[in-house]
């Protein structure tokens, strides 16, 4: 009798440890989900980041643009 106890704890072992090891292969899997993710996510900013830059840039460029108009128009109209 105390054979059969020792298999059947044996038993209730490997069920647990296979229990186990399938709920880490999930966790893993889903570690592995998680970093695609982020390292998408993080890719989209950086391009995101790059056209702020570039928008920046062209703000940059029409504010010089339209001071210079007003400059223009103002010289035009102190003349009257």
């Amino acid at each position: 009798m105390l054979k059969k106890e020792n298999n059947i704890s044996k038993d209730h072992l490997v069920v647990l440890l296979e229990s186990m090891d399938s709920k880490l292969n999930g966790l893993v899997e889903g570690h592995s989900h998680l970093n695609k993710k982020i390292d998408k996510n993080h890719q989209e900013f950086v391009e995101f980041k790059e056209e702020m830059i570039g928008f920046k840039s062209e703000m940059i460029g029409f504010k010089s643009y339209t001071e210079s108009n007003f400059k223009t128009v103002f010289k035009y109209l102190s003349n009257y």
